[in-house]
């Protein structure tokens, strides 16, 4: 289940960073949460596990988080870049909350 873990991990990992943190919400929500939706097959099985997509979610709010804190202590808060990424950062931050 490694590679197939990673390569679920790069598809949310390019929903962030395209801006669809929903894509992820969906995915937890119609594949994880759902009771009905089962696999005989190890692998798929091994990728609907909820605790798969937390552990995911817990390394990205850990990686946002120092990325957030890193725009703050050096950037000007009235730069472009900062009103543009900062708000983002929060979005997905508490989407995954």
């Amino acid at each position: 289940g490694g590679v197939e873990a990673w390569h679920l991990f790069a598809l949310f990992d390019c929903a962030l960073e395209g801006g669809f943190p929903t894509v992820i919400l969906d995915y937890v929500v119609q594949v994880s949460l759902d009771s009905q939706a089962v696999s005989s097959d190890p692998r798929e099985s091994f990728l609907m596990n909820q605790s798969l997509v937390e552990a995911w979610c817990e390394e990205v709010a850990l990686y946002l988080r120092r990325e957030f804190h890193s725009l703050v202590e050096t950037m000007d808060p009235r730069s472009q870049e900062f009103t543009h990424k900062g708000p983002w950062i929060e979005k997905v931050l508490s989407s995954l909350q």
